[in-house]
């Protein structure tokens, strides 16, 4: 089972939203940055594969930033985005912290779901449809859905 929760933190250039997924357990999957302000080609590079794939498998107790890079345990800071990549850690941090274990987080992910279901229908009854890149949109959540409701 997983769970998909939103999370916000405070990074350089303000709210960083996010969606994180986390197993039953608390570990991180993965994180989806949905909105930022943060400096481009420095702190927007936390959307990046290469900084989202240290996360994957780690507990609360592993997400913490480092600058050491003998340290391959915690998070590396992103070179000249060291306030972004605290404020991304904390933000995926939060969920899987278990502060929101049990009955929020299976709220938050049913109330995600029946949300993205709701976006769905919505899209398919709007006049734009059918649209080559809204149905690669409805896919992907689609996809999305599927992948997180076991």
């Amino acid at each position: 089972m997983a769970y998909i929760v939103p999370s916000e933190s405070k990074g350089y250039g303000g709210k960083i939203k996010m969606l994180v997924a986390v197993t039953a357990d608390s570990k991180v999957i993965d994180f989806s940055i949905l909105e930022h302000n943060e400096t481009p080609g420095l702190g927007d590079n936390a959307q990046k594969p290469e900084f989202r794939q240290m996360f994957a498998g780690k507990g609360a107790d592993k997400l913490t930033v480092t600058k050491d890079p003998a340290n391959k345990d915690n998070i590396q800071a992103m070179t000249g985005a060291t306030i972004s990549s605290r404020a991304v850690t904390k933000g995926v941090r939060i969920p899987g912290a278990g502060e929101r274990k049990g009955q929020v987080v299976s709220d938050s992910y049913t109330n995600m779901l029946n949300a993205g279901k709701k976006l769905q229908s919505f899209i398919k009854e709007s006049r734009g449809w059918p649209n080559k890149d809204m149905d690669k949109f409805v896919k992907e959540l689609d996809a999305l859905c599927e992948k997180y409701k076991r």
